[in-house]
This record gives structure tokens, sequence and C-alpha cells, in this order.
């Protein structure tokens, strides 16, 4: 049997990106559901790790063999720790699942991979970045346009209202993003109609990357 450790979100802790600060009825559902699944997989040993509280100690105590890294809201459920876990799987030389701390550091900063995507050719929207520190807020010239947080995950901070029509509306949702989400810079994008896609890779770079269907994000 091969002995597999599964890291995920601590649903004790508070989580500032979900509803009411904390795990919601879908994410517990999601949780069991996973343990299903792995729990029909007779060749698997499987342990799993949710307390963050002691995880350092844990995994120094019982090294895992392997990491299934579900570990998506970050180091106690602060997304901006989100690369610290494979960091510290890395420092310990325990093999995991997932993108490495410098993928998922880099991927935090929406800003930064649409420029990284533009270097590559790819077609980007227009954009207009605001520091969370400018009083002059700088606006587009067409509209409609889109409102959101330059730094996060799981769509936090991006609603209905994130789709602006004039300036006023665009001012209006800049200071409902600096309110509740203090700090962060923002950006006002061009909105591009239609479907958004998520296309997942299998493999490791280097060693060949499978593809598998895409899936529309609802």
């Amino acid at each position: 049997m091969m002995d597999v450790t599964v890291l995920y979100g601590d649903p004790e802790l508070p989580d500032s990106e979900k509803a009411d600060r904390r795990f919601t009825r879908e994410d517990r559902e999601a949780i069991r559901r996973m343990k299903a699944a792995l729990s029909a997989c007779s060749e698997l040993n499987v342990r799993y790790l949710e307390r963050h509280t002691d995880l350092f100690s844990r995994l120094q105590s019982d090294p895992p063999s392997f990491v299934l890294n579900f570990c998506d809201t970050g180091y106690r459920n602060d997304p901006r720790k989100e690369l610290h876990v494979p960091a510290l799987l890395e420092m310990m030389d325990v093999p995991y699942s997932g993108a490495g701390p410098a993928c998922l550091g880099l991927c935090y900063d929406k800003s930064t991979v649409r420029a990284v995507a533009q270097t590559h050719g790819a077609p980007v929207p227009g954009e207009i970045f605001i520091g969370a520190d400018v009083e002059a807020i700088p606006l587009p010239d067409r509209y409609p346009a889109f409102v959101k947080p330059a730094t996060g995950d799981g769509s936090v901070g991006i609603t209905t209202d994130s789709v602006v029509h004039s300036a006023v509306e665009a001012c209006n949702y800049v200071e409902h993003l600096r309110q509740t989400l203090p700090g962060r810079d923002v950006l006002v994008q061009e909105y591009l109609q239609g479907p958004e896609y998520t296309i997942e890779l299998v493999g490791n770079p280097g060693h060949g990357l499978e593809a598998l269907p895409p899936l529309e994000v609802d």
C-alpha cells in the first residue's frame, strides 16, 4: 500500500476569505466527499492533517512519504501563506502534489499573472492598477469595466457589482473594496464577456504535462 498524507485547511480556525469568516457547509461537505473517495482506494493508506496549530511538530515527528496538498486556504487559513505549505514540505524533502511555492506566490497577484501572460504573447484585457495608498483614483475611458482586488483567491472581493458602467460606479466599488479588504491594491480591467474556463495540468515541468478537459466556471 502507498502511504498518503492529505493536508488541507483547518476547519476550526477563522478564514477571512470565506463567508462569515469560517468554513462553510459546502466546504465541510467537500471534505466529507474527498474522504469517502479516498477510502474507496484500497491501495492507499491515508491519513489526514487538518489541524494547523501543531502542524509543524506533527510533520517533524512523523514525516510523510507523500503529501496530497489540498491546502489552498494557506497555513492557518491565511491565503498569503498558501506558498508556505509546499515550501515547508520542500525543506523537509517531502514530495507533494500541486504547484510549488514560487508558482503559488506568483499566482496570488493577478496583475503579475497578466504581465507574464502578456510577455508570452497571450491576449490580455486593458488594465489600470490602483495602489492601496493612492488617493486620486484613475478611471477607465470605456465602460463596462471590471473592478477586483489585485491579490486574492477564490473570487474574494468579486460580486455582481464588480462590473461597473460609469465612473461613479467604479469609484464606489473601489471604495467598497478598500473598506472590506483594507490594504489591498485594486485592478480596473476591460470587461470581457463570455464564459470562463479552467484547465488542469497533470505532470511535472521538464517531464511532460497532460491537460485534462476544460471546465467551465460557474
